[in-house]
């Protein structure tokens, strides 16, 4: 096969997902969240600093290393312009979750650089600058919540939308973070034997409605996915009362906190088999309505009795 310039990112892509992935397994053990300070002094990240900038993060030189700079107008940092943070200790264990993803997100930039072929990485940053943007934004995703943590964490309990809503405190990240962080391929054979969904859902002038999404099996890719005409399983733009989970689910959702109950939904819209599923969510935000999904696929679909 030829070398061309979507093979090479790709190669090159590869290889730092590899790079993160074993910077992941040698946190096994470890308490959470993981220390963004080790990650980066391991890669020669010497500070932090704490500037108005016209982007969200930045990276830099610096005489002795690299330097990641944060926009003091980004949300959730409540450092002063001119703040510094060294990485020699674990100062920045306050970092509020959008500035660990930046950080995370920085950090992925810095392995890419140290990947890329020297004297050529410039032409290839440029030519790969928004493959580079959603390559940094999964590594972060590898980063903050490794491999092995993620499934000591999540146990027996992945559907289990209130469970999921503490981990996001656990591993200090969001709920996109963490719903994202399923769909990356080491992930892929990890929860080969269950069947079910959990998503994102916000509401919006018109209904709730999922923003980030996750099919796991062929049960729930084929219920939810296929039914709905929607590819792959993802479902984002699609309205919960359209999922069919229950007539009265809105209501559910919008009067309680956290809940969970057990259903039988329709397996398709012209069959009468019921599909036995757990149903549960748990609230992050009230205004506006934000809540965590999960969709336990319990058994296989049934005639309706």
């Amino acid at each position: 096969m030829p070398i061309t310039k979507k093979t090479k990112f790709r190669a090159c892509s590869d290889r730092v997902f590899r790079t993160a992935g074993r910077v992941g397994d040698a946190l096994t053990g470890r308490d959470l969240p993981v220390p963004l300070h080790e990650f980066a002094k391991s890669r020669n990240i010497q500070r932090l600093r704490f500037e108005p900038l016209l982007s969200t993060a930045g990276l830099a030189k610096s005489q002795d290393g690299f330097e990641i700079y944060l926009n003091t107008e980004g949300p959730g940092v409540d450092q002063k312009a001119g703040t510094v943070l060294d990485a020699g200790d674990d100062n920045w264990s306050g970092l509020a979750t959008p500035s660990r993803f930046s950080v995370a997100h920085e950090i992925a930039h810095l392995i890419f650089k140290e990947t890329a072929e020297e004297g050529s990485q410039s032409d290839f940053f440029r030519e790969n600058a928004d493959k580079l943007e959603v390559a940094c934004n999964e590594i972060a995703r590898m980063l903050l919540i490794p491999k092995q943590l993620l499934i000591r964490e999540v146990g027996d309990r992945l559907f289990d939308a209130s469970h999921l809503g503490r981990l996001l405190t656990t591993f200090r990240v969001s709920a996109e973070v963490i719903v994202r962080r399923f769909r990356l391929a080491d992930l892929k054979s990890v929860f080969g034997n269950v069947s079910g969904l959990i998503a994102l859902a916000r509401e919006d002038e018109k209904a709730i409605r999922i923003v980030d999404s996750h099919s796991f099996g062929h049960l729930a890719l084929e219920r939810f996915g296929s039914a709905l005409g929607r590819s792959g399983g993802r479902l984002e733009g699609c309205a919960i009362q359209d999922l069919r989970l229950h007539s009265d689910v809105d209501r559910w959702l919008r009067q309680e906190e956290k809940g969970s109950q057990e259903i039988r939904v329709p397996w398709r819209t012209d069959a009468p088999e019921r599909l036995p599923c757990e149903l549960s969510f748990h609230r992050i935000c009230r205004v506006p309505l934000v809540l965590l999904i999960g969709v336990k696929i319990a058994g296989v679909p049934e005639a309706n009795a």
